[in-house]
């Protein structure tokens, strides 16, 4: 028994809806991540000599490989917070960025105000898979709204923008909302 049941345009449809949430690369941080575990292993070597004798352990030369220590995971560890505190947010609706860890800053660029999607890769991000993606909006500025900084293949995300602009729905069902780019929570 076969039914013919229209499917009725819910208000669920006027809803927004998640299409994606990325972070950054760690290899995008890799040259803070080398940096802070070299500054940490000079520190561990100035322990280890020093308690092998190599070098003359002293209060001082014992306090100053801490402190390089923990100035090498410090490096790290601020690596790391930005990493995973800066979200990169496509919706259904706009494109996001969300930094900070207590105040959190969102960057937003609706659909309907994009005019190009670009993408750029270093040399040294190439082997990796990794780019850039730059979104330009209509305000006639040089500069791009919205980067999303060291994401995974950055030519598949520009492509899923490029769809979302084409698919824009009229009435828009983001009229009701001002167009600011950066709100504060």
């Amino acid at each position: 028994m076969s039914r013919n049941v229209a499917n009725p345009v819910s208000s669920q449809d006027d809803k927004e809806k998640l299409v994606l949430v990325l972070l950054t690369k760690r290899t995008g941080y890799l040259l803070y991540y080398v940096f802070g575990a070299l500054i940490s292993g000079v520190g561990v070597l100035g322990n280890v000599a020093g308690a092998a004798g190599f070098i003359e352990h002293t209060w001082t030369s014992w306090v100053l490989s801490i402190v390089v220590i923990i100035c090498g995971s410090l490096v790290i560890s601020a690596a790391e917070i930005k990493r995973r505190f800066t979200l990169y947010i496509l919706t259904t609706w706009n494109v996001r960025i969300r930094k900070g860890i207590t105040k959190r800053t969102t960057v937003r660029v609706f659909y309907d105000e994009i005019s190009a999607v670009g993408t750029s890769t270093k040399l040294e991000e190439k082997d990796f898979g990794i780019g850039d993606l730059k979104v330009y909006s209509n305000d006639n500025s040089e500069d791009p709204a919205v980067v999303f900084a060291d994401i995974n293949n950055p030519e598949g995300i520009r492509e899923i923008v490029l769809r979302m602009i084409q698919t824009i729905p009229s009435p828009l069902p983001w009229a009701h909302i001002p167009k600011t780019r950066t709100v504060v929570f």
